[in-house]
C-alpha cells in the first residue's frame, strides 16, 4: 500500500512538472503562481503524510542497505545531481549555440541561466543547518528538529531536509526546460529518479525530495528573472564611444 501511495505521489509530480515548461513560454501571473504554489503546497502535505511509512518499508525491505553498498550505481543516479551535470550542460548549451552562429550576450544567456539556477540552488545547505532535520534511522524521529546544530560546514553528514541532490536536480530540470523545452520530458524523468533513489536508499524522507523540488524549481525561476534583469539592460546600454561626435566625409560633425 505504501509502495502504490509513493508511486501515485510520483505520477503526481511528473504529471506537474509541465508547469515549469508552461512558466518558460509564457509571463508570469498571479493565476500561475498560484497553480503552482497549491500544487507543490499539497504534494508536500501528500510527502510528510507518507514519510513514515515509506522510510519504515524501504528500511525493512533491505533497500537502502543494497543502495549503500551499489555506490558506484547510485552515484550515477545522481549524476543530475551533482555541480558536475551543470558545468557539462553549460559546456553543451555554448556549443550548441556557437555551432548555431551565435555569439554576443546572446551566447551566455542560457548556460548562465542553468549555471546561476545551481548556484542559488546551493542555499539549501544553510536551510538545512537552519531546520536541522535529521537523517532517517539516525536514532532520531522524523519530526524531531535540531535546528543550528553543529557545523553549517557540515550538514550534509546527517541532516536531510530539504535533500541537496534532489534540489539541484529539480533546478536543473526546471532550467533546462526553459532553454530546451523540447526535451523536458527528459529533464524531469532525470529529477525524480534522483527524488526516489535518495528514498530508496534511506538518506531522505518523502517530504525532504519535494521541499528540495520546490526549492530548486524556485531558484531556476529565480535565475531566470535575473539573466532577463542582466540581458535587458545590457540591450539598453549605448554603443560604446556612442557619444563622441563624427566626422563625415564632407567634414561635417554628426
Amino acid at each position: 500500500m505504501q509502495y502504490l501511495a509513493l508511486l501515485n505521489l510520483l505520477d503526481f509530480a511528473a504529471r506537474h512538472s509541465m508547469i515549469a515548461r508552461i512558466m518558460a513560454n509564457k509571463p508570469w501571473g498571479s493565476k500561475k503562481i498560484a497553480v503552482v504554489a497549491v500544487s507543490l503546497t499539497a504534494l508536500f502535505v501528500i510527502a510528510l503524510a507518507l514519510d513514515v511509512p515509506v522510510s519504515t518499508r524501504v528500511h525493512e525491505s533491505g533497500v537502502d542497505a543494497w543502495l549503500k553498498n551499489e555506490w558506484d550505481l547510485t552515484h550515477i543516479i545522481r549524476i543530475p545531481g551533482h555541480f558536475l551535470f551543470t558545468l557539462v550542460a553549460c559546456v553543451m548549451l555554448i556549443g550548441i549555440a556557437w555551432t548555431a552562429g551565435v555569439r554576443g550576450i546572446a551566447l551566455w544567456r542560457k548556460p548562465s541561466l542553468v549555471l546561476l539556477a545551481a548556484i542559488f540552488s546551493g542555499i539549501n545547505a544553510p536551510l538545512k543547518w537552519m531546520i536541522g532535520r535529521i537523517r532517517p534511522f539516525h536514532g532520531v524521529p522524523p519530526f524531531q528538529l535540531h535546528p543550528f546544530q553543529g557545523s553549517l560546514f557540515n550538514v550534509e553528514a546527517s541532516l536531510s531536509f530539504p535533500s541537496g541532490d534532489v534540489t539541484l536536480a529539480a533546478a536543473m530540470a526546471t532550467s533546462l526546460t526553459i532553454v530546451i523545452p523540447r526535451l523536458w520530458p527528459l529533464w524531469w524523468i532525470l529529477a525524480i529518479i534522483v527524488a526516489i533513489e535518495r528514498i530508496a536508499e534511506s538518506a531522505h524522507y518523502a517530504s525532504d525530495t519535494v521541499a528540495g523540488a520546490a526549492l530548486g524549481i524556485g531558484m531556476a525561476l529565480l535565475a531566470k528573472k535575473v539573466v532577463q534583469l542582466i540581458a535587458a539592460e545590457k540591450e539598453n546600454l549605448p554603443e560604446p564611444f556612442s557619444d563622441i561626435p563624427k566626422h563625415t566625409s564632407s567634414g561635417h560633425i554628426t
